[in-house]
């Protein structure tokens, strides 16, 4: 039975990612603040290895970078699959 649960904990979280990316793509900060909760969401990694941060930068939405780097400091430091962190990608 706890093996059934975490199946569907880890459904339900990959879903959650899901949702955060989406919503970060888009930009619209107070959709970012409501579904971008915790630390854990904050650093998690898409295909590319990028975390929401990096795309926000890679989107321009600046309102959204600055709340994810501001809330989520950690995020300052992910780097994607190639090692870019997101400072480089800013600075490009």
């Amino acid at each position: 039975m706890v093996h059934v649960n975490s199946e569907i904990y880890v459904v339900i979280f990959q879903k959650k990612i899901q949702e955060v990316f989406s919503v970060v793509q888009k930009g619209v900060l107070r959709d970012v603040q409501q579904t971008l909760e915790r630390k854990k969401l904050a650093t998690a990694r898409d295909n590319m290895g990028r975390c929401p941060l990096h795309i926000a930068v890679l989107t321009e939405n600046n309102d959204v970078v600055e709340y994810i780097a501001k809330s989520f400091p950690a995020t300052v430091k992910c780097k994607d699959h190639v090692s870019h962190l997101v400072i480089i990608i800013i600075t490009r």
